[in-house]
């Protein structure tokens, strides 16, 4: 660590590092000294783009083309024009969504195992072969998926079950369809916080499939690449937290415990002042 100390600062040869967040990022960073090795692992990346001899000024123009120039605009925007430094931002875009996926990933399977676990109460051990549950789902693409992943599971027959190879396998959004109204006669009449001691005595439908359906939505966002620091990041990963905290306090506390994120996104490449990142404003259009 104290290595790591002496190592902080800003890296040649371009503008100075600095903090989107209040404060730098040191060895107390709210994450620990996990999130600030990471942090030096992306500034040691960020310095490589700034260094002319390993990435000359005509492979910053081959690779803004390769990226494309729709996908770099707001990142020109940004940067004034200075193609070296929108890659160094659309590059740092890419370490905060990277640094985001842990954290997502525990919240989905979260949210996953809930699911499983009331389909299991309601319909038994082979709740994917419920004829309910499929009325339940009726003509959509969600029913047709299962049906096609209980034929792959039970024609391959492998080792584990064929409930634990179609719970793996069926798509986030089968997920967060069974938080819906659609579903609250067979799964959630009982009152959410007999099924999870973490949940609000509050809670109701309506609520918690709005918080499943914003992890999906921000979690499709984050994996297809999308410009995400535009948007209100912090708060997104925020409510992340608060999502996945329903279903267990202490995994919520883990994630957060754990989380690159805090160190990673307080290492934006760029002047305070000169680029507007993480603000509800710079949220009002999306990425391409």
């Amino acid at each position: 660590m104290e290595n790591d100390r002496k190592q902080e600062g800003p890296a040649p040869g371009g503008p100075t590092l600095a903090s989107v967040s209040a404060g730098g990022v040191t060895g107390e960073s709210r994450a620990g000294t996990n999130s600030h090795s990471a942090c030096m692992t992306y500034m040691a990346c960020d310095a490589r783009i700034q260094d002319r001899v390993h990435m000359a000024d005509a492979v910053c123009q081959r690779v803004g083309a390769t990226i494309s120039p729709p996908r770099l605009s707001w990142y020109m925007q940004q940067a004034n024009g200075d193609i070296r430094l929108a890659i160094r931002l659309y590059a740092w875009n890419t370490a905060v969504a990277g640094a985001l996926l842990p954290t997502l990933h525990q919240t989905e399977v979260a949210i996953r195992n809930f699911a499983v676990r009331r389909l299991r109460s309601r319909y038994g051990k082979g709740w994917y072969q419920s004829l309910t549950l499929e009325r339940r789902l009726g003509k959509t693409p969600l029913a047709a998926e299962l049906r096609v992943l209980v034929t792959r599971a039970e024609a391959l027959k492998q080792s584990h079950s064929v409930a634990d190879q179609i719970t793996s396998d069926l798509t986030f959004g089968f997920w967060v369809k069974l938080f819906t109204k659609s579903f609250h006669s067979d799964l959630w009449l009982a009152q959410f916080h007999t099924m999870s001691a973490s949940m609000p005595r509050s809670m109701t439908v309506d609520r918690l499939h709005a918080g499943v359906d914003f992890v999906r939505t921000f979690r499709n966002n984050v994996a297809h690449h999308k410009n995400i620091v535009r948007g209100p990041v912090e708060a997104h990963y925020e409510r992340t937290l608060e999502v996945l905290g329903w279903f267990c306090k202490d995994t919520a506390q883990l994630a957060r415990d754990t989380a690159t994120f805090p160190a990673i996104w307080a290492c934006c490449p760029v002047r305070i002042g000169m680029a507007e990142v993480g603000t509800a404003a710079g949220h009002a259009r999306p990425g391409v």
